[in-house]
């Protein structure tokens, strides 16, 4: 049995049951790799998801409210309680206001002039 290892083809066989072992290591290594960091990112978009999901029921409850459905109720459909009265108030224009130019800022050697020598220029 021993002088069987040291046939040639025996060798080979052998030397080819290894490499073809050692690269079915390295490719499931890479497999597991792939699937992890594709579990990582599923997490992530779970997460988010999640976090979107919350914060559409938090405005579902607001929404149901009924502060906010009374006040769709006056400001909307301008509705009131008995013995309530309603004012509608006219919008009224925007009156844009410009400023007023502002006198020139006097240069640094202007302002040197001013603290030596207390002219009023």
């Amino acid at each position: 049995m021993p002088k069987l290892f040291y046939q040639p083809l025996v060798v080979i066989i052998l030397t080819a049951l290894a490499i073809i072992l050692c690269v079915s290591l390295i490719w499931s290594s890479y497999q597991l790799s792939q699937s992890s960091r594709q579990v990582g990112k599923t997490k992530l978009a779970v997460g988010q998801e999640q976090a979107n999901v919350d914060k559409l029921k938090t405005q579902l409850q607001v929404a149901q409210s009924e502060t906010t459905k009374e006040t769709i109720i006056r400001d909307q459909l301008l509705q009131q309680k008995p013995g309530e009265y309603v004012l509608q108030m006219p919008d009224l224009p925007v009156v844009k206001v410009t400023p007023l130019p502002s006198p020139a800022a006097p240069t640094p050697w202007q302002e040197w002039q001013q603290l030596l020598f207390k002219t009023n220029s």
